[in-house]
């Protein structure tokens, strides 16, 4: 059973750092830790592991849920900057500013 939870983690890490945007980081996410995904799926076998091992497989379970977790969060932070890269990349901040219009016609006018 750790062997499969090896498996999934690694699966799912290849996967996470595969992706390219935030769409695919998504479905790396929901394909490995949704209702459905492998890793919960593997978890939710848990009744039938024996009473004697279930701690050993929530000690693996859980650091590979952890680390999945967090290579999730880096590659959206990843991705994310380079969005904003991406649609910063036109702007010159030097150049000066629009002029706001503050006030209005008078209703009489």
């Amino acid at each position: 059973m750790n062997e499969q939870i090896a498996s999934i983690q690694a699966d799912a890490l290849e996967r996470i750092a595969a992706a390219a945007d935030e769409r695919a980081v998504e479905d790396a996410r929901v394909a490995v830790l949704g209702k459905k995904g492998t890793l919960t799926v593997a978890q939710a076998g848990i009744k039938d592991v024996p009473n004697e091992g279930k701690a050993a497989f929530g000690q693996a379970v859980n650091p590979a849920r952890a680390a999945i977790t967090a290579a999730l969060d880096a590659k959206k932070a990843q991705v994310q900057e380079l969005a904003d890269r991406a649609a910063l990349a036109g702007i010159d901040v030097t150049l000066p500013g629009r002029p706001s219009l503050t006030g209005a016609l008078h209703p009489l006018t």
